[in-house]
């Protein structure tokens, strides 16, 4: 004879299990709103294409081929425009950095990013080279494995860009005011800021462009 608790213990089991189910289930971050013809996701050990509408979750990569684009609109309202022939993974929240950001590991990228709620956590992109924190402007960069290029593009007077490098023998930082831009070699210190030429401000808009 069954007993009067065993339904009910299966019940109990069953929301135990979809309990469980829902906290390991990754966290979304944000969501694909344009794709232009290829690109990836890569979730895991798994690889699909990336459509609109799709949603990013946290350490998931994105991956354009040479004629893709992709928009990202993160939780927090920042907008990633994704260029052609570029990686980047998008983090989870760190100590430093709010959840939202980056590992560009090559490629070029604009971010137009929210105001931080605390200067103490600025969104970050962190390259080969070199480690970006952002507070509420927008950011362009191009990253290869031997060299980053970082401009402020922010029409905001107020707007900062921190920029390191990622080798902790190489010390020293630059401070971006809009206009301004550096480069970051491997192993190397970020070269002294100096403004960018209209042309290099219009290429890197094009380079990232998404209708």
């Amino acid at each position: 004879m069954r007993s009067f608790w065993e339904p009910r213990r299966a019940g109990v089991m069953v929301m135990m299990a979809a309990t469980a189910a829902m906290w390991a289930a990754p966290a979304g971050i944000g969501r694909a709103t344009k794709v232009i013809r290829s690109a990836d996701l890569l979730r895991g050990s798994a690889t699909t294409k990336l459509k609109e509408n799709d949603a990013v979750n946290e350490n998931d990569r994105i991956r354009t081929q040479s004629s893709g684009r992709v928009r990202v609109v993160l939780n927090d309202g920042s907008i990633l425009n994704v260029g052609q022939s570029s990686l980047l993974t998008v983090r989870a929240t760190t100590a430093t950095s709010r959840a939202g950001s980056l590992e560009l590991a090559y490629g070029r990228v604009r971010a137009i990013v929210s105001p931080s709620k605390s200067p103490a956590s600025p969104f970050e992109i962190r390259t080969a080279t070199a480690l970006c924190g952002v507070l509420g402007t927008t950011l362009f960069v191009d990253s290869s494995r031997d060299l980053t290029r970082i401009a402020n593009l922010s029409d905001d007077a107020t707007s900062r860009v921190r920029v390191v490098s990622t080798n902790p023998q190489a010390p020293g930082e630059v401070i971006l005011l809009p206009g301004q831009g550096t480069s970051v070699p491997a192993s190397r210190a970020p070269q002294p800021p100096r403004r960018w030429s209209p042309e290099e401000v219009r290429a890197a808009n094009a380079d990232t462009e998404i209708p």
